[in-house]
């Protein structure tokens, strides 16, 4: 079923909206079908609040990076007045793209036509466009909207009114003493991946596998908002507790924060997990069907990152991150293999939900609320 037809038979969307103990998971289709994908990237990325990275990645006037979103290639870009901003990555003349990966530039300049804009996003110089009625405060880059939580950058096209400060109040009265805006980006990889972006998040969440797989231990609901979930683990989680290049733990960090990690879904497609002496995130964005691409950042608090040591006591924290991705990658994409294969009659149905599998349900209908607006 392609080109719409899964949205037009809600029918089929039944069992994922009944209570967990009763729902199955979303039909095969919802990870293949163009209709579905459209409707995603207009009626939940555009409208979203997407994290992009930390704020504190781009310290410096000058400082950009180019990164992929739903919605095309963005800009980040810190002026010279300190703000950081976001623009759509296309000259205003011909749509040339004016940048790749990161650095720091004093103006950036299209390389088409010389077109040149300052850090704020204004055309400075327009060479040999001598137009009548040319008006160069009309052509600065297009700008989106931007806003920020615990020293996290979010972007959208048409994001929703409610800011992440106030849709994600109550989680941060969760993870307050990790005090997570005090902490400084320490790892960044981005990659593309052969699947759904939809799997990226649920593997993020998947608690059902954890009485299986290596280093995981059973968790909790902890906090669920409108715009969020959050699981807590018993257990210090990825913090290498034991081992004597450990980090310390994070200053002022409570009781309970020792005990335990927080695994938090940020929709739509940002994985957060904080344990007892770092943070770490994946989001993901949809790279055209059956892709996407992620970015896994990881922060620390700046103390530790002042550390003489600090290298030599990142180094297996980062050797863990990337080899779990790997790992997550394989899985990943064996799933999108295998439900592309998913044919008629039954076999693209979802399977049940485990009763630990609760921000994967969650997140199901958190979507499908999204998508099925103004389907028939």
């Amino acid at each position: 079923m392609t080109d719409g037809g899964l949205l037009s038979d809600p029918e089929r969307f039944t069992q994922v909206r009944s209570p967990l103990g009763r729902a199955r998971g979303l039909p095969a289709e919802c990870y293949t079908d163009p209709g579905f994908r459209a409707a995603e990237l207009s009626r939940v990325f555009a409208a979203s609040w997407n994290l992009v990275g930390r704020l504190d990645e781009l310290p410096t006037p000058g400082d950009y990076r180019a990164i992929h979103t739903a919605f095309g290639s963005v800009l980040l870009l810190r002026g010279e007045d300190g703000v950081l901003r976001a623009f759509a990555n296309t000259c205003r003349h011909r749509g040339t793209r004016l940048a790749e990966g990161a650095g720091n530039a004093a103006a950036l300049v299209c390389l088409r036509h010389g077109w040149t804009y300052g850090l704020d996003g204004r055309l400075t110089a327009a060479p040999g466009i001598a137009a009548h009625g040319f008006t160069p405060g009309d052509y600065g880059l297009t700008a989106l909207p931007t806003a920020h939580w615990q020293g996290f950058l979010f972007i959208g096209i048409e994001p929703p009114a409610e800011d992440p400060e106030t849709a994600f109040h109550d989680l941060s009265a969760l993870l307050g003493s990790h005090r997570l805006g005090q902490m400084v980006c320490v790892h960044r990889v981005e990659r593309r991946i052969a699947c759904d972006w939809k799997l990226a998040v649920e593997n993020g969440v998947e608690e059902y596998r954890a009485g299986t797989a290596p280093n995981t231990t059973r968790a909790r609901l902890a906090s669920l908002g409108p715009a969020y979930g959050a699981m807590v683990q018993d257990g210090v989680g990825a913090a290498l507790a034991e081992d004597a290049m450990a980090l310390p733990p994070i200053p002022g960090l409570s009781a309970p924060g020792r005990r335990a990690s927080y695994v938090a879904a940020l929709f739509p497609s940002t994985i957060l997990h904080c344990t007892r002496d770092c943070a770490w995130w994946l989001s993901a964005q949809p790279d055209g069907p059956g892709a996407c691409r992620v970015t896994l950042g990881a922060c620390v608090p700046a103390s530790s990152a002042t550390e003489a040591d600090f290298e030599a006591r990142i180094a297996p924290y980062r050797r863990r991150w990337d080899a779990a991705l790997e790992a997550d990658v394989a899985i990943m994409e064996k799933r999108q293999a295998g439900l592309s294969g998913c044919g008629a009659g039954g076999s693209g149905a979802g399977g049940p939900f485990a009763p630990s599998e609760i921000l994967v349900h969650r997140f199901a209908n958190w979507l499908l609320d999204r998508v099925l607006v103004g389907s028939a």
